[in-house]
């Protein structure tokens, strides 16, 4: 039979239990997830709760495109950013839109100072 992994998938989450990962497994997630914050740029989830922007910004996709840059060296982080956001593929929401208003910020669930995120953001791409 041909491996198939959506029922691996389900195998596994059918097996799990709380408590059932051994201190050796605990700690590697733990130093997976410490890895990977420390890559991430931009802590942004993409929940889109800070949308829409008043000034149009795609405050998700800037973020992405941003992180995809930084913390996996995607090469085409920068073409992405400029189709999603720079016009291209519909009305532009570059990260240098953005004017402070801070209407993002009472929305985000992780408490991001989105504005200043934007500005790095565009200083990146939008040179």
């Amino acid at each position: 039979m041909a491996y198939n992994i959506v029922d691996e998938n389900l195998r596994v989450a059918d097996e799990a239990r709380p408590g059932s990962l051994t201190a050796a497994e605990l700690e590697l997630v733990d130093r997976v997830e410490r890895a990977y914050r420390g890559l991430m740029r931009m802590p942004c989830t993409g929940c889109r709760y800070c949308m829409p922007c008043p000034q149009g910004v795609d405050i998700p996709s800037c973020f992405e495109a941003y992180n995809k840059k930084h913390v996996f060296g995607d090469r085409r982080a920068e073409m992405q950013y400029n189709v999603r956001c720079g016009g291209i593929s519909g009305p532009p929401a570059r990260a240098s839109q953005c004017t402070e208003c801070e209407a993002c910020v009472e929305l985000c669930p992780q408490g991001l100072d989105i504005p200043r995120l934007l500005k790095e953001v565009a200083e990146e791409f939008d040179r």
